[in-house]
């Protein structure tokens, strides 16, 4: 059986026909946790697309991965630290997103009509399905995808950031230090890593196009 490592990456994969699937937009704040040593670049997909994530294959294209809530990325850490061991010192990014063409892979008529099934999205270890129907998706224009988390504490939305149309966009609108360990904001470099934003034609940080800047502390 393929493994997270290796699944979803065949080269000679048949093609498939594009989904005929409704497409919905996405408005609101989700959250991110990103080690410390890359506070400055909470948007960046360098690290999923060299590793591949259940929605990339490595090496094919990166992602952006975030969490409805704080609550939904504590989740997937715990569960990474798990299978991985001790994890480095992280933060956690508020980030504003705007969609207009997201495939939402919680909705069960939209896994049949995709010929799959949460099962399928949700194994623990053979990526090989989430990693097609990203590919396939992504094909077809879409910016991102709803998905339900493998830990079932919530819902994470996965963004193709070379998809997002003129009017979408991404914007880091705070940065914590996490696990949050003061109740004064200020004190967890909260200034640190703003104004990190994407849109339309942008490539991912550490290229060109991406702006950042350093707001006075709060």
């Amino acid at each position: 059986n393929p493994t997270a490592e290796n699944a979803g990456v065949t080269p000679n994969e048949p093609e498939q026909k594009p989904p005929s699937i409704t497409m919905v937009p996405v408005q609101g704040q989700f959250s991110r946790l990103v080690s410390a040593t890359h506070r400055e670049h909470v948007l960046s997909t360098e690290g999923s697309l060299q590793y591949g994530g259940r929605y990339n294959p490595p090496g094919e294209f990166g992602a952006i991965y975030l969490g409805e809530s704080e609550a939904v990325c504590q989740a997937e850490m715990e569960r990474a630290a798990h299978h991985r061991g001790a994890l480095r010192p992280m933060v956690l990014a508020r980030v504003q997103v705007r969609l207009h063409k997201v495939a939402d892979l919680r909705d069960a008529g939209t896994l049949q009509a995709l010929g799959t099934r949460a099962g399928d999205i949700l194994h623990a270890t053979d990526y090989s399905t989430p990693r097609r129907l990203a590919r396939l998706l992504r094909a077809t224009g879409a910016e991102g995808l709803l998905v339900p988390s493998v830990t079932g504490k919530g819902s994470n939305l996965v963004i193709f950031p070379e998809n997002l149309s003129s009017d979408s966009g991404i914007e880091v609108q705070e940065v914590l230090g996490w696990p949050q360990q003061s109740s004064n904001p200020s004190q967890l470099g909260r200034a640190e890593g703003l104004g990190q934003k994407l849109g339309q034609g942008e490539a991912p940080p550490f290229a060109p196009g991406v702006h950042q800047k350093h707001p006075e502390p709060l």
